[in-house]
């Protein structure tokens, strides 16, 4: 891997003019790396400028919350934010790669973005794992706004099902999180009671206005009850996870296209009374978000090409001095 693509050490030592170039061509960006009191690296965060500027302006006020693992020689962690476009596309805002996913690294990826993400125009719905210190992380940065924090009910359904198995309560379960109506939520959670009382309590340690649809806040306009949209960035990205940093970031800054698609429309009950109603306008049927203009303003900025490597400065040159983090073997069967 090395002889392709570099070596893993010296590439933290050039993480610092990374970022430069990054910002270079695309001012208003973050590009930022800091390193702990010995000079170790600790953690990275890149966010385009086209990116907020675009989250702010038109897309939806989803924000999915995820992490995964890095698979070079020193490992690590790729925390992610993603938004949905105005069609339901993936979104990417940011990314943030550290040592490991803890509340601490959380609170600062957050601090970091918190400012930016304040700037949408709506209440913000932020949907995460619910693990590794998010809570508290989140309600750092985001009490001084009006938001609301979802529970991905896939991890939540993962913890359900250790204590409540079975093919019966899975459907119920699911189903009463998929519902549109409290009226239909209801029926599900009635027949999951008569079959085991105790598996709707360990629903309800939770408001059900977290993984519950029927009761989500209709300002978000995304009716997501999983963060499977984070995840589809994770695997968007898995193929240069092993790589060294600065080739990551190299290669990250590549695949940020904006090419997506799925729409959206009105239900059909919405329809049916707009053809009874002839002085109906059919623009009251449609979120803001569902019209092109939104989705032009999602994109109307770019990202900025980085100079070819033998322009950046050389390893001397460089005043930040960014060493590799400390080696931990990863645990398991050596890969060959």
């Amino acid at each position: 891997m090395e002889r392709v693509f570099g070596n893993y050490g010296e590439s933290y030592a050039m993480s610092p003019e990374c970022c430069n170039q990054i910002l270079k061509r695309n001012p208003g960006s973050i590009a930022s790396v800091a390193t702990d009191e010995s000079g170790k690296f600790k953690h990275l965060c890149v966010a385009y400028k086209c990116s907020l500027d675009g989250f702010k302006n038109g897309c939806r006020p989803i924000l999915g919350l995820d992490g995964c693992f890095l698979k070079g020689k020193y490992g690590g962690m790729c925390l992610s934010i993603m938004s949905l476009d105005a069609n339901n596309g993936l979104f990417p805002i940011a990314i943030f790669l550290c040592r490991k996913e803890n509340k601490d690294n959380w609170t600062e990826f957050l601090r970091i973005m918190a400012p930016y993400l304040k700037l949408h125009p709506r209440t913000l719905t932020l949907i995460s794992d619910r693990e590794k210190g998010l809570i508290s992380a989140v309600e750092t940065n985001f009490s001084d706004v009006n938001h609301h924090h979802k529970y991905c009910f896939r991890h939540m359904y993962k913890n359900f099902k250790r204590y409540h198995s079975g093919k019966h309560l899975e459907a119920l379960a699911w189903n009463a999180a998929r519902s549109y109506v409290k009226e239909d939520h209801d029926i599900e959670i009635s027949k999951m009671r008569d079959l085991r009382p105790e598996a709707v309590d360990y629903l309800h340690k939770e408001d059900s206005a977290q993984w519950g649809r029927a009761f989500f806040d209709t300002s978000s306009s995304c009716e997501h009850i999983t963060s499977n949209f984070c995840e589809a960035f994770n695997a968007w990205i898995l193929d240069i996870r092993g790589l060294p940093l600065c080739k990551f970031l190299e290669k990250y800054h590549l695949m940020v296209t904006r090419f997506w698609d799925v729409t959206g429309i009105p239900c059909e009950h919405a329809i049916n009374a707009f053809f009874f109603n002839k002085n109906a306008d059919w623009k009251e049927l449609l979120d803001e978000y569902h019209f092109v203009a939104k989705y032009r303003e999602t994109y109307e900025g770019m990202v900025g090409p980085m100079d070819n490597e033998s322009k950046w400065k050389k390893k001397e040159d460089i005043e930040h001095r960014v060493s590799p983090p400390p080696f931990e073997p990863q645990k398991g069967r050596p890969r060959t």
